[in-house]
């Protein structure tokens, strides 16, 4: 009698079809814990990578649910590490693997268009709101300055002087609040002013547009990409 199949065999095959074959064999036996070897055996045993040429290239081009679910959720926060947690992954780490592949990042991106044309959500309107973030100065909202002040009397009546900083906040109906994050006054009387942080825009924006070189692949749509270096440029700094 020929020994019972062991469980672990076909889950194995099961989290490398997941994957889409991009997972290493290393980290599928230590899901399973399970020696590599035997990961590999089995993966040659059963004839893993033997496909019909036809059911192949159609299973390439188009995600599986795990993966259309993976999708989903990389859309919600495009954090790759979590959406793959979300999804229902033991290896969080194949989400950064599952962005690249084209069939995973060719959903994503339909995805993109249809939610951008159901919400009117467009890059340009994206940028011109990260531009008004970047450009902003703390000076269109606030004067501040040194004064000096009379603070009391000594114990021969004459006063006695210090310095005061005095900071005149401007009405809010008079700037573009777009770059501020919170203004607040606490019961003690301390004033709290705080605007979006102009680096993580600026490197969004210049991200955007392939100012850094990181080693990523930057396709560019000169038309495209020259309208909205213009509308940065309008919006720039004075």
């Amino acid at each position: 009698m020929p020994p019972a199949r062991n469980p672990a065999r076909n889950q194995a095959r099961a989290i490398w079809e997941d994957s889409g074959g991009t997972l290493k064999l290393r980290e599928i036996a230590e899901q399973l814990n399970v020696p590599e070897a035997t990961v590999r055996a089995w993966k040659t045993k059963d004839d893993w990578d033997k496909k019909e040429k036809s059911t192949a290239k159609k299973k390439r081009n188009v995600p599986n649910d795990k993966q259309k679910r993976f999708a989903d959720e990389y859309l919600i926060d495009s954090n790759a590490t979590k959406a793959a947690t979300r999804a229902g992954y033991k290896n969080s780490n194949i989400g950064r693997r599952l962005v690249a592949k084209s069939n995973v990042s060719k959903y994503i991106q339909q995805k993109q268009k249809r939610l951008q044309k159901k919400t009117e959500i467009t890059q340009e309107k994206v940028l011109a709101e990260l531009a008004e973030i970047a450009f902003a100065s703390i000076a269109d909202y606030l004067e501040y300055k040194t004064v000096l002040r009379e603070v009391g009397k000594n114990k021969d009546g004459n006063p006695i002087y210090d310095w005061a900083m005095i900071v005149n906040v401007r009405n809010s109906t008079e700037v573009n609040c777009v770059p501020i994050q919170k203004v607040s006054v606490s019961k003690d009387g301390t004033f709290k002013f705080k605007m979006y942080s102009k680096l993580d825009a600026l490197e969004k924006i210049a991200r955007h547009l392939g100012l850094f070189n990181d080693k990523q692949t930057v396709t560019i749509d000169t038309e495209k990409d020259s309208n909205l270096i213009d509308l940065l440029t309008k919006l720039g700094p004075k």
